[in-house]
C-alpha cells in the first residue's frame, strides 16, 4: 500500500523528529514537518495531506484553531488532529466544534501516545479503502 501522506506541524522542532521517528517506523504513514501554520499553509497548497497533525499553539503565529479556519475557508476537508499538551478541558468549547477537527492529548509514554496518534491518522484517512499502489 502506498503510505499516508501526513503533515506535522508543531514549533518544537524536537517533537517533530519524535513523531516523525515514531509515525514512519512501519512505512504505513509518511510525515512532512512544519514549523509553523504558516509555513504548513504553503505546504498544504502544494501537496495533498491525508491528515494534519497540529499543536494547539505556536507562538507567536497561527494556532491549530486559526488554521481550522483557514482551511474551512480555502474548502479543504482535511481532518486535523490537535495533537497538545493542553487539556481538552482548557480550549474553549467554541473552538471544538468543528468536524474536521480532532483532539490528542500528549500524556504518557511517547510510544503508547504515538501509538494512539498512529490509529487515529489510519482511521480518519480511510486507510481500509485506500487502494494499494
Amino acid at each position: 500500500m502506498k503510505p499516508l501522506l501526513v503533515i506535522l506541524i508543531d514549533d518544537d522542532p524536537g517533537i517533530l523528529n519524535i513523531g516523525k521517528k515514531y509515525l514512519e517506523a512501519d512505512g504505513s504513514i509518511l510525515i512532512d514537518t512544519a514549523l509553523s501554520a504558516e509555513e504548513a499553509l504553503l505546504k498544504i497548497s502544494q501537496s495533498r495531506y491525508e491528515v494534519i497533525v497540529c499543536d494547539y499553539r505556536m507562538p507567536p503565529g497561527m494556532d491549530a484553531i486559526g488554521l481550522a479556519s483557514v482551511l474551512k475557508d480555502r474548502g479543504l476537508e482535511i481532518p486535523l488532529i490537535v495533537f497538545s499538551a493542553w487539556d481538552i478541558d482548557e480550549i474553549p468549547f467554541y473552538e471544538r466544534k468543528s468536524r474536521l477537527m480532532y483532539f490528542l492529548q500528549k500524556t504518557g509514554r511517547p510510544a503508547a501516545v504515538y501509538a494512539e496518534l498512529k490509529k487515529m491518522i489510519q482511521s480518519l484517512a480511510g486507510k481500509k479503502d485506500r487502494p494499494s499502489s
